[in-house]
């Protein structure tokens, strides 16, 4: 215990006073993880299905985004709800080489989360929830491993409680735990491998750095961004062994250089196909001020412990006042941490977080782009600044050498943390939409919109006609937005133009974010006019504004009626 902030005599008085008020924590404890486990399984389904996880509906089906381009983007023909759903789940035409192949062909995403979303589906059937189902009972796995890893850092019950309620309650990792995508997972080998090297390197036997070994395979293979954690783990591991090959270092090397061999299929499809792995990630390389990106810094790590889906505007003093707070708390909380624990302990935690945040901050500020405002990417960040926190307000509750006033106050900071935390996953489950969805931000206001209208037709861009499928009524019809491929493609086997082939029965058109279709639609035939015209801009994130745009056309007759 002597890692712990007090001495040995002040510890020996916490067990004689301060037990039965701990028992009130652990049992106040445990209630926030049971709501944290049904936060993280109810309303799997509300919010939309947005674009992330349509591709990955699409790569665990089997299909390619080349054989979808073929057959649904370049002909431009009408299709149904059903007849779009069919590239979003298993069928008796794909089998599992067709998802190995489609995986291939997006080899930012290494393979293990989708081949186990596909057994998923498989084993349960295809909807929303059956998919998102996944990441949550995987997200579940962060309790023991986040507990593992507590006891092997501080040897103290209590931090590793008040972890695990962080992780639980933390409205970011609820968001996630809710999502069809490997963050979950990710998030679980961060903490498994963190929690293997401490036990592999105080105990040293074969045993454990064989887990170690393991848990790096499964990061690997979980997340591109892994290969940052095994970056702090170096560093940290080099540092604690002075540098020199201990006997501890060289059983990492082999460990480390054991996982990397097993990866090696995986990096080679990486390698292979580096320019589209490029091509595929090139959207984060879009610049943007350092300014904007120190907003965004701020509003993400604030989102561990309080997200209300704020917009970052200079007038929300709410927001302002909760990011000062909280950025307050988390650098307090790294100063308590180095002040009252051995090097092996803040160096550990600094090594987790300071890797990844520097490595992506430095080059959004050297090369340009945003990887650092993406919170998804930052998850092995968050993980460091929940333990943080949790040691800091363990030790104040805990602490006999505090006065009581004292102890109250930061009862009460642990109890509006929680709350915080509480009320925001109350917010989101609610929601149809929340800021993580992106570009597909607006679809449930589009599709409420559309949904009111007799036998639609729709017209938009293919992520996000997959999107609106979910929640658009059966009777609409569907159509990817017209483009210069599918023209040419179009024009190649025919003298006729695109969507001349649309029926006269569809009084009511709306073309969501192409102005090109719109534009087209308007030459091909001049009884069509711009009924109403609706714009939607979203910013809750400083470096990525969301803008919508939904036209929605009457064909008139020669009298401006509107057709029957």
């Amino acid at each position: 215990m002597a890692n712990l902030p007090y001495n040995l005599s002040n510890q020996v008085m916490f067990t004689k006073i301060g037990q039965s008020r701990i028992k009130y924590w652990h049992l106040f404890l445990v209630i926030i993880i049971v709501l944290g486990i049904f936060f993280r399984f109810t309303n799997l389904d509300k919010k939309v299905y947005w674009a992330d996880e349509n591709s990955t509906s699409l790569r665990i089906s089997g299909y390619t985004w080349t054989e979808f381009q073929e057959k649904v983007v370049l002909p431009g023909q009408l299709l149904g709800i059903e007849e779009l759903q069919q590239y979003q789940q298993p069928n008796s035409e794909k089998k599992l080489g067709d998802t190995l192949n489609a995986l291939i062909g997006s080899p930012e995403h290494p393979p293990m989360y989708f081949l186990l979303a596909r057994f998923w589906v498989q084993l349960w059937g295809y909807s929303v929830a059956t998919i998102r189902s996944l990441s949550a009972v995987i997200s579940l796995l962060a309790f023991p491993c986040g507990y593992w890893l507590c006891m092997e850092l501080f040897n103290w019950r209590l931090v590793g409680w008040i972890s695990i309620a962080l992780i639980a309650i933390s409205p970011l990792n609820v968001l996630f735990a809710q999502e069809s995508r490997q963050y979950s997972l990710w998030i679980v080998t961060i903490l498994l491998s963190s929690a293997a090297l401490l036990k592999a390197m105080r105990i040293n036997n074969k045993l454990y750095w064989g887990v170690y070994t393991l848990s790096l395979v499964l990061g690997l293979y979980s997340h591109t961004l892994f290969i940052l954690v095994i970056a702090s783990q170096a560093l940290y591991i080099t540092i604690i062994e002075g540098f020199r090959l201990s006997r501890t270092f060289i059983n990492y090397c082999i460990a480390s250089a054991t996982g990397f061999v097993i990866f090696a299929p995986w990096l080679f499809v990486i390698i292979s196909g580096l320019s589209k792995f490029k091509k595929n990630v090139s959207w984060t390389e879009v610049e943007f001020s350092l300014t904007l990106l120190l907003k965004t810094w701020m509003l993400n790590f604030s989102r561990i412990f309080v997200d209300f889906n704020y917009s970052f505007t200079e007038r929300n003093l709410v927001l302002q006042l909760i990011i000062i707070l909280l950025s307050s708390l988390l650098i307090y909380s790294f100063y308590f941490l180095v002040r009252h624990t051995p090097v092996r302990v803040w160096l550990f935690l600094f090594s987790l977080i300071g890797t990844t945040f520097l490595s992506l901050a430095l080059s959004d500020i050297i090369l340009g782009g945003r990887r650092s405002g993406i919170p998804r990417y930052l998850f092995t960040c968050f993980l460091g600044c929940q333990l943080s926190v949790a040691y800091l307000l363990s030790a104040k509750i805990a602490s006999n050498s505090l006065k009581i006033w004292q102890q109250k106050i930061w009862q009460m900071i642990t109890a509006a943390i929680i709350t915080a935390g509480v009320v925001s996953c109350i917010v989101s489950s609610k929601a149809e939409t929340w800021w993580n969805k992106y570009t597909d931000i607006h679809t449930p206001q589009v599709a409420h919109i559309i949904n009111q209208t007799d036998s639609p037709l729709v017209i938009s861009p293919w992520y996000s006609l997959v999107s609106l499928s979910y929640v658009l009524q059966p009777k609409t019809q569907l159509q990817p937005e017209i483009t210069s491929s599918n023209l040419i493609e179009k024009n190649e086997k025919s003298n006729s133009k695109v969507i001349n082939n649309i029926p006269n029965k569809f009084n009511n058109i709306f073309v969501i974010n192409s102005r090109r279709s719109l534009d087209y639609l308007l030459t091909l035939d001049n009884r069509y006019k711009i009924a109403k015209k609706y714009k939607w801009i979203d910013k809750t994130e400083p470096v990525y504004q969301v803008k919508t745009e939904l036209w929605q056309l009457v064909k008139q007759d020669q009298n401006n009626n509107i057709a029957e």
